[in-house]
């Protein structure tokens, strides 16, 4: 019985919010980009269901890419950067159903005062120490310890 209970959270299939700087257009991409790619990709092919809120590497405008379970949402201003308003209003008409399982944020791509109003983030930190150490999440995360274990799961 153990195993069968182990072997079900297994194959949970879940509902993964994902904030990225950018995403692969074209040719114009690097390193990052190409690790997203390949890590959401697939997770999307094993059956989990990913949204990706971002803007296209090329910065220009493109379509939002539904493929199977991937579901990239490309959120742009005017200079090709992600619009947090728009982007955290598109995670909200998402979230609306089936609610996400867990957010995922690359580095500070979901801004602190954002982040906050998200369940079960998980911060992954990429680039220059410059980005982290001046990340108002960052920052939130030290000074406030108690407020961070009372988020996590185990």
């Amino acid at each position: 019985m153990v195993i069968l209970e182990k072997l079900n959270l297994i194959m949970e299939k879940l509902k993964l919010a994902v904030f990225s700087k950018t995403w692969p257009v074209g040719v114009a991409h690097g390193a990052m980009e190409r690790h997203a790619w390949t890590l959401y990709t697939s997770l999307a092919d094993r059956g989990h269901e990913i949204h990706v809120f971002t803007v296209p590497s090329d910065r220009r405008s493109h379509t939002d890419i539904h493929d199977g379970n991937l579901h990239v949402h490309f959120a742009a201003n005017d200079h090709g950067s992600v619009n947090c308003s728009l982007v955290f209003e598109i995670f909200h008409k998402e979230n609306n159903g089936r609610s996400f399982d867990y957010v995922h944020t690359e580095s500070v791509s979901l801004p602190h005062w954002r982040a906050k109003m998200a369940p079960n983030v998980a911060v992954t930190w990429h680039g220059i120490w410059y980005e982290i150490m001046h990340s108002k999440l960052f920052e939130q995360l030290l000074s406030d310890p108690q407020g961070l274990k009372n988020r996590i799961r185990y």
